[in-house]
């Protein structure tokens, strides 16, 4: 499984894919990923990505051309882009699970008000929401929906075996289960 990685902020990722699981997973080749500064297609000194929403009120939006010129360069012809935005489709395992079938996921990390309709309206193919709450940004949502998907995957886990009694499994939460000593207390 390949992941794309579209964020103002790459050093978000860097212990995620550095530790446990998904480093094994790195390190074996089962997972790759690539992380693209949004930043480095901003405009003037600062690299600015926002601007005001044109039909006024609070918060910024990540402008068009900017968008544009990160799909220009590094994802023409990829799919499927993915928008992390809370009003996507609500994370679940039967998604995860879909979305693990692909080979290559392209997760754009949203910030301030989102993105300007329009690159989401002409270029992604969907949007994902990691559920009803709000987050600063895409970071947290995308890793969310990295690991959710990984889990997918046949080789993630050291026994394959456990990921059939994972709970959401069969729509049902996993039992209770304990550890030695059998007496405590």
């Amino acid at each position: 499984m390949f992941f794309d990685i579209i964020t103002l902020y790459p050093e978000y990722f860097h212990s995620f894919f550095h530790s446990g699981i998904m480093a094994r997973n790195v390190r074996s080749g089962r997972i790759s990923y690539r992380i693209i500064n949004l930043r480095s297609f901003g405009a003037g000194g600062y690299r600015r990505c926002d601007d005001m929403p044109f039909s006024g009120g609070p918060g910024m939006l990540i402008s068009f051309n900017v968008l544009k010129d990160c799909w220009s360069r590094y994802l023409k012809n990829k799919k499927p882009l993915v928008f992390l935005s809370p009003r996507g489709q609500k994370l679940d395992a039967a998604l995860a699970r879909r979305l693990a079938g692909y080979k290559y996921l392209c997760l754009f990390c949203g910030h301030f008000e989102g993105f300007d309709q329009r690159f989401v309206q002409k270029y992604i193919h969907e949007e994902v929401s990691a559920g009803d709450y709000v987050l600063s940004g895409g970071e947290t949502a995308s890793l969310t929906v990295m690991e959710s998907i990984a889990r997918m995957l046949d080789s993630f886990c050291g026994n394959p075996q456990s990921l059939h009694e994972e709970s959401f499994e069969n729509s049902l939460l996993e039992y209770d289960q304990y550890t030695r000593p059998r007496e405590i207390d």
